[in-house]
């Protein structure tokens, strides 16, 4: 491989950590989200359809526990689209893989498109569109938006791009009682690049380490 690729992605990782320095982390600075409901019927996708849906699904009892949590575009294609079903899918419940979402989409040639993984939801969604596909993208790299403290559940944006304190998604799965809990600081940019920043722990519990 020739050197430039290699020095050009360390400049954009120096340039990443500048935008993240510990300045810009001040709390102070930082607007707490108003919910942490995954708003599906606010996403733009990064492409064009003429029609997709979004699914939730219990994947013990499947169609027949299956909800439409959103839908967009021209509703005659709903029918190419009825009878798919995925027994996979992203932002995984709690436990072993028994709820999740996945998207089926109808492209301008009238294939049929399966968002049924995080890499895919991630792709679907593309360019940061607002505040609610922040919130879906955080979710899609195992973060949370926990409502209870600034430092679990707020950002800062900074010109198109938005710093991050989320909480832990897999803290969300464990008891409250004996877990220690995690602040994490994180950078997601306009075009959906998300960058892990740093954990800090709080609220320590005693006698567990």
């Amino acid at each position: 491989m020739k050197p430039f690729p290699l020095i050009f992605l360390l400049f954009t990782n120096v340039a990443i950590y500048a935008q993240t320095n510990s300045s810009k982390f001040d709390i102070k600075e930082f607007t707490p989200f108003e919910s942490n409901t995954l708003r599906f019927d606010k996403i733009i996708p990064d492409g064009e359809y003429l029609y997709w849906r979004c699914l939730y699904t219990d994947a013990i009892l499947k169609k027949e526990k299956e909800q439409v949590v959103a839908e967009y575009g021209d509703r005659k294609y709903a029918r190419l689209v009825k009878k798919k079903y995925s027994g996979r899918g992203f932002l995984v419940g709690c436990g072993p893989a028994f709820c999740y979402y996945y998207i089926v989409a109808v492209r301008k040639d009238k294939t049929i498109e399966m968002i049924d993984r995080d890499e895919l939801l991630k792709s679907f969604v593309g360019k940061v569109d607002g505040i609610e596909e922040v919130k879906i993208l955080a979710k899609a790299n195992r973060l949370y938006v926990n409502l209870k403290r600034l430092n679990t559940g707020s950002y800062r944006k900074i010109g198109d791009d938005y710093l991050l304190y989320l909480f832990d998604d897999m803290q969300s799965c464990l008891p409250g009682d004996g877990q220690d809990e995690q602040s994490v600081k994180a950078f997601l940019t306009s075009k959906g690049d998300f960058t892990l920043v740093g954990r800090t722990f709080y609220n320590k519990k005693p006698g567990i380490h």
